[in-house]
């Protein structure tokens, strides 16, 4: 019933359920990002709930503020954007999204790649590809694909980005990713035809790659890199199974441990939320 809530919806619903579950509630933008930081979160105390996107989580810390009612904090993507609203009840991951923290964590990559693919494949590939990590491999063939996904938001083209098959317009054995394939099918996959020519959106393409950061957690799409990866995995790494995008992600999630969350930027930033409301998050420093 959540997936179809706006914003007001969610926080009537959590003050509602006050009467009956009082602990605190975070409200992430959706159920993937629920189920990848629930098992670390202190359940006697607080729980999540999806909020089905950026702009409704943001509804739902401004009602909050507004009626200054506490224990509810708003978690949200960055979307290489900063943080729209200044608020004790929102925090931002400190990524391009929360797939893209956990697959740049800490270790959580290459033990998911060590059950899913061969390593004497892996190593063939990375050396054939000048790549010195499989995140490098990885990340060269994603960043075209959140380049243009950041291009086409930037620009309102409304290109078709979501679930993108990007071994369609890649070679994956030398990581080539052809710009005016990939520019052609995501034209082709959107609702409606882009209000630029392929050409402009090209030369924006090409601009934007030039300007990307070498941070890649702040850059790449989580999706994007969970696509390239579930490509590599299943054509140039071994593949010990028909290895898709979406349970590419789902391994990430899982493996996620307490160790690799306690590095980063938003397990520290929602322990403090936390100890301001005179509540314990997190499970990790006592399973720890």
């Amino acid at each position: 019933m959540l997936n179809f809530l706006t914003g007001d919806d969610i926080y009537n619903h959590i003050l509602m359920m006050r009467g009956v579950d009082p602990r605190a509630a975070m409200v992430l933008e959706g159920p993937t990002d629920c189920s990848a930081l629930d098992p670390h979160l202190n359940s006697s105390q607080i729980y999540s709930i999806p909020g089905n996107g950026k702009p409704s989580v943001l509804r739902v810390v401004e009602l909050v503020d507004l009626n200054q009612v506490k224990w509810v904090l708003g978690v949200i993507d960055s979307d290489r954007k900063p943080l729209p609203v200044r608020s004790d009840n929102l925090v931002q991951v400190d990524a391009y999204d929360l797939d893209t923290l956990i697959f740049s964590a800490q270790s959580v990559l290459s033990r998911v790649l060590s059950v899913v693919s061969d390593p004497d494949s892996r190593r063939a590939h990375l050396a054939s590809s000048g790549c010195d990590t499989e995140f490098d491999a990885i990340s060269r063939l994603a960043r075209p694909v959140s380049a243009l996904r950041h291009v086409s938001i930037s620009e309102s083209i409304g290109l078709g980005l979501d679930g993108f098959p990007i071994g369609e317009v890649a070679d994956p054995k030398t990581l080539a990713v052809s710009l005016a394939g990939l520019i052609d099918l995501a034209a082709k996959r959107a609702k409606k035809p882009p209000k630029l020519p392929y050409a402009d959106i090209e030369a924006k393409l090409v601009a934007e790659l030039g300007t990307m950061a070498s941070d890649d957690r702040g850059e790449l799409c989580g999706h994007d890199l969970h696509g390239a990866a579930a490509l590599l995995v299943r054509t140039a790494w071994g593949s010990r199974g028909n290895w898709s995008a979406k349970a590419i992600g789902q391994m990430m999630r899982s493996t996620l441990g307490c160790a690799q969350l306690m590095g980063t930027g938003l397990f520290e930033a929602i322990r403090r939320w936390g100890e301001r409301q005179g509540l314990t998050s997190w499970l990790c420093p006592v399973c720890c």
